[in-house]
């Protein structure tokens, strides 16, 4: 059925217009109220995020359902009137997750909770091979190696600490027997380890560790797991809402950004990393569309690819070097989908202040904890070392240490009034950043 044009909707061409005469604080405190109330009269973009966790489902880079992500975020920006633009990249190459079996030979029989470790490849065909002892010879090709991603982290190094081996056995550091099949080579991010990876429950890698403790030899079948192909083209999404101040809108004068990853794992489907930072990107930009007169900078919001394998902003930087110095400040979404309570400052002082004006109208809201404590993740990163000030909010998500990359991480671990009110935090610290002084 085609959708009927909202007739009310302004053209991007009249906000422009409607751009006016400089912020006062009456002005301002009629902004913010009329963001609060357009941020608890919609959903928090529960809409945006059921659609991402299921109709979409898993958004691995690379993969189908990222792609068809993409396409379905930039049309719901679209609809808001903004331009998006598509930000081409390609990855040497993808991954495809298919069944993996595990089981104990010996010394006992018993079926193992197991998920192939992505970009690792899989076994065709069932292999057996001994679980090397804790001391003495170095492993071999007959032999998977018990590995705790806490002794020994996982990631990118000159070379691979057991490029002999015939498999890693990867505690997923995890209760109640949840799988998290997360980075699981020593490899640059999009490039197949040698070595293959399974991720075993916590349970039973303890199970494992107590039976090699007893001095009997432990043999392993593997069999299925994932696939690795050629080097695929991927997209990060980037729209803006136009500054007043500029007279071609967005592409000059100061911006201030606002990102997270648009990418999840593969187990369940990303609700809580990262669909609910999409979904509260893509509802402030409509709170802040429904203001109808335009920032005194521009507001951007980008969508990125990877950060779930830890290319953070990277690309976004690398492809965006020259507009860098344009960035007056940029906000991350990086864990979580949870309230915003402040900002991670990553000891930068002379921001304090600052950051105290931005989320001065929202502290009702419980947003106070604007500290100087360093982001989760690498997700500012890149953008921290080209010299942009970024910073992650901090974000009530007590389970999302659990959920990360998990089989549970779906729509129903999110509450709506959450959405709504991070939702309200973020498009108002946009809105305070741009039109500040200075």
């Amino acid at each position: 059925m085609r959708r009927r044009r909202d007739p009310v909707r302004p053209s991007l061409a009249l906000v422009l217009a409607l751009a006016a005469m400089p912020s006062s604080p009456a002005q301002d405190r009629a902004d913010f109220e009329r963001i609060r109330d357009a941020a608890f009269a919609g959903d928090g973009g529960a809409a945006v995020l059921r659609e991402l966790c299921d109709r979409i489902g898993p958004r691995l880079t690379g993969g189908p359902g990222h792609a068809l992500a993409v396409e379905r975020v930039a049309a719901r920006l679209e609809a808001l009137g903004l331009a998006v633009v598509r930000d081409r990249d390609v990855i040497p190459q993808s991954w495809q997750r298919a069944p993996l079996r595990a089981r104990l030979l010996a010394p006992i029989t018993r079926e193992l909770a197991a998920a192939a470790g992505p970009w690792t490849r899989g076994f065709p065909t069932p292999r057996t091979l001994r679980i090397a002892p804790v001391a003495g010879e170095a492993p071999t090709a007959a032999d998977a190696v018990l590995l705790d991603p806490r002794e020994l982290a996982l990631g990118p190094r000159p070379a691979h600490p057991f490029p002999a081996a015939g498999a890693l056995l990867v505690d997923s550091l995890r209760p109640h027997a949840l799988l998290a099949a997360d980075l699981a080579t020593f490899a640059a991010p999009f490039v197949a380890a040698d070595v293959p990876a399974v991720f075993l429950s916590s349970e039973d890698m303890a199970l494992l560790r107590r039976l090699r403790e007893g001095g009997e030899e432990l043999r392993i079948e593997l069999a299925g797991g994932g696939s690795v192909g050629g080097e695929v083209a991927v997209h990060e999404l980037v729209a803006a809402i136009p500054g007043a101040g500029a007279a071609d809108g967005e592409t000059s004068g100061e911006l201030v950004l606002a990102f997270c990853g648009l990418d999840s794992w593969d187990l369940g489907t990303g609700a809580t990393a990262d669909g609910a930072g999409v979904a509260v990107l893509v509802e402030a930009a409509r709170i802040l569309r429904s203001l109808e007169r335009a920032p005194a900078r521009a507001i951007r919001f980008a969508f990125l690819s990877g950060t779930a394998q830890g290319a953070g902003s990277s690309r976004y930087a690398q492809r965006r070097a020259a507009e860098l110095p344009r960035h007056r400040v940029a906000f991350a979404i990086e864990g979580g989908a949870g309230r915003l309570l402040g900002l991670m400052l990553d000891g930068v002082r002379e921001d304090l202040d600052r950051a105290e004006t931005w989320f001065e109208p929202v502290r009702s809201l419980g947003a106070t904890d604007v500290g100087y404590r360093a982001p989760r993740t690498n997700l500012t990163r890149a953008l921290r070392e080209r010299g942009v000030r970024a910073y992650a909010f901090v974000q009530q998500a007590p389970d999302w240490g659990v959920l990360d990359g998990t089989a549970a991480d779906t729509f129903d671990k999110v509450l709506v009034r959450e959405l709504q009110e991070a939702a309200c935090v973020l498009a108002t610290v946009l809105w305070s950043a741009a039109n500040e002084a200075g």
